[in-house]
């Protein structure tokens, strides 16, 4: 009986530490944001941090600085149309949680909400695909083959990846 109560206090004790260094991990990271995570291991959210982040092949093309500040307009611009849709896209989530633990399951609600949800997400891939045309619009013509170089070995490496068994039957 002794050691069972032990036992017990110890894994309590163990329990409630590793809550406080989860909490302390949580306080560390802010708001568990992207940007603080980047301010955690030293990136910032300068341009580098921006191509690193959004379009990390940028990087490599050796952007001037009249390229890098229309780039940094493009993505401010294209962050501030995508927010709202952000936050709708999670509180469509946040619905379909609260749904889910109701005790009964209503279809057409959770329909209308996937239906919503789809047609934010394609709102979202359609100006991410618009910030990046902007971009691409503003590189030279060596910076669009250097980048299309890029993009092909790229997809030579996913592809060798994806599909050892097709490469070692070759």
């Amino acid at each position: 009986m002794k050691k069972a109560v032990i036992g017990l206090v110890g894994i309590a004790v163990l329990f409630t530490a590793a809550a406080i260094g989860l909490a302390q991990i949580k306080k560390g990271l802010g708001d568990g944001s992207q940007s603080e995570r980047y301010k955690l291991f030293g990136k910032s959210d300068g341009i580098h941090g921006i191509l690193d982040h959004k379009i990390p092949e940028l990087r490599m093309l050796g952007l001037t600085e009249e390229q890098k500040a229309k780039v940094r307009e493009i993505i401010t611009e294209s962050k501030r149309r995508i927010s709202p849709l952000v936050e709708s896209l999670r509180a469509n989530r946040e619905n379909l949680r609260k749904l889910a633990f109701t005790g009964s399951f209503d279809e057409k609600t959770v329909s209308e909400i996937a239906s919503q949800s789809g047609q934010i997400i394609s709102q979202i891939i359609v100006e991410r695909e618009r910030a990046k045309s902007q971009i691409y619009e503003i590189l030279t013509e060596e910076q669009k083959i250097k980048l299309a170089e890029f993009r092909a070995k790229r997809e030579e490496k996913r592809k060798a990846l994806l599909s050892p068994a097709e490469n070692s039957q070759q």
